[in-house]
């Protein structure tokens, strides 16, 4: 996970993203992607959900799939309109090759019913964007980034948000616990599944 978070952080995307001067194109390339991507990935929460084994679990990864991913999409909303360039054919278009791919690894993992490895591949989209954010917020990545008048600064302020830092930490304590339950195959598994999906998002964010 260190090695693909320290990748992450040396894309072009990310360090263009960081200092302002991402090609406006790109970015919203990336958010007709991600729009795409939130829609299934919703439904792969609520499967989470429907899966759980305390009301606890359930009800979190209900609010997740409802309430996260809908306050994500009208950020999107925001940015993707007609004055920006961004029509409905826009969602209609189909995902990119490593959209799908990410996709397809996570209905996989719901398919499969297994509650444990099922969490395992939803957590990196938590983690790596909550700690990316948190970090830009902070100005890890240069004090621009920080800056209200920074281009993509309504982007760059949700994911340093203590509401989403929290469910992320909600969600890491589901995914120990049910490690914590499982057998030594099952954690094989769902380790495969985290790495992979943690891949998923490195290949996610490499555009250029």
């Amino acid at each position: 996970m260190a090695s693909i978070r320290r990748d992450i952080d040396e894309l072009p995307f990310i360090r263009a993203l960081a200092d302002g001067t991402l090609d406006r194109e790109l970015f919203l390339t990336y958010l007709a992607q991600d729009a795409l991507y939130l829609r299934e990935y919703a439904r792969v929460l609520a499967e989470a959900a429907r899966l759980a084994p305390t009301p606890e679990e359930q009800a979190f990864w209900a609010e997740s799939s409802h309430g996260s991913i809908a306050g994500e999409l009208e950020l999107h909303a925001t940015w993707l309109t007609p004055e920006t360039g961004i029509s409905a054919a826009t969602f209609a278009a189909e995902p990119s090759p490593v959209n799908t791919a990410y996709l397809d690894h996570l209905r996989a993992a719901a398919f499969s019913g297994d509650y444990p490895v099922l969490i395992a591949a939803i957590l990196p989209c938590f983690w790596l964007y909550t700690d990316l954010g948190r970090r830009l917020h902070a100005g890890d990545f240069g004090a621009y980034a920080t800056d209200p008048r920074h281009p993509y600064a309504s982007w760059l302020t949700t994911y340093a948000d203590p509401g989403f830092a929290i469910a992320t930490e909600r969600a890491i304590g589901h995914v120990v616990a049910a490690a914590a339950g499982a057998d030594g195959e099952r954690r094989r598994r769902m380790h495969r599944a985290f790495v992979a999906a943690a891949e998923h998002e490195r290949a996610f964010f490499d555009l250029r």
